[in-house]
C-alpha cells in the first residue's frame, strides 16, 4: 500500500499568522518542529494516491468533505479570524491526528473505494489577492492574466500549478 503524506505549514497546529511560517522569522523553527510532529502523527491525484484524511481548521475540514465526499477529518483548531484561532495543544492534536489516521488507513485496507482526486488538465489557477499592490507584484510572473486583484494562469499539470501558486504568492509579498 502506498501512502503520501502532504503538509503545509499554515495548516499546522497552532499557526495563526504568516510570520510563523516564514524562514528567518522568530517562530519559524518552533513551527517547523510542530509541523514535523503533526506529520509524524499522521500516516496518510497526481501520484495516483487517494486522499483519505485531512486535518486543519473547521473550514478546511468541511470544504474537503464537500469536495471529496466522506473522508476522515480532524479539526485541530477553530479559526476565529484571519490571524486568530483557538488551537488545541500539540499533544492533543497529534493524538487526534494519529487516531484519525489509523481509522482512515483501516478503512482503506478494507475497501478500495477511495479514489485519487485528479483535476482535469490543463489546470486553470486563479489567485485572488487582498490588495491591488499584491496583484501588481504578481503580474510580473510570465503568462499570467489579471482582472482586478485576481491573477490567472493556465498550467499543464498540478505540479506546475503548485509551483506557479508558490511563485505568485512569493512575488505578491511586500519587500
Amino acid at each position: 500500500m502506498k501512502i503520501l503524506i502532504a503538509a503545509d505549514m499554515e495548516g499546522v497546529s497552532g499557526v495563526t499568522a504568516w510570520d510563523q511560517v516564514i524562514p528567518g522569522k522568530p517562530d519559524y523553527s518552533h513551527f517547523c518542529r510542530i509541523m514535523t510532529e503533526d506529520v509524524n502523527a499522521a500516516v496518510s491525484g497526481y501520484f495516483d494516491v487517494p486522499v483519505i484524511m485531512v486535518t486543519g481548521d473547521q473550514t478546511a475540514c468541511a470544504q474537503t468533505v464537500e469536495l471529496l465526499g466522506e473522508i476522515e477529518t480532524t479539526v485541530v483548531k477553530r479559526a476565529s479570524g484571519r490571524y486568530s484561532a483557538e488551537c488545541l495543544p500539540s499533544k492533543i492534536s497529534q493524538d487526534m491526528i494519529q487516531k484519525t489516521a489509523e481509522k482512515a488507513i483501516s478503512k482503506l485496507a478494507k475497501r478500495s473505494t477511495y479514489l485519487p482526486f485528479v483535476l482535469e488538465e490543463p489546470i486553470l489557477l486563479s489567485v485572488e489577492f487582498f490588495t491591488s499592490d499584491m496583484a501588481d507584484r504578481a503580474i510580473t510572473f510570465p503568462g499570467v492574466e489579471r482582472e482586478g486583484t485576481c491573477i490567472t494562469i493556465s498550467t499543464p499539470d498540478m505540479l506546475v500549478a503548485y509551483s506557479a501558486f508558490r511563485a505568485l504568492v512569493s512575488l505578491a509579498k511586500e519587500g
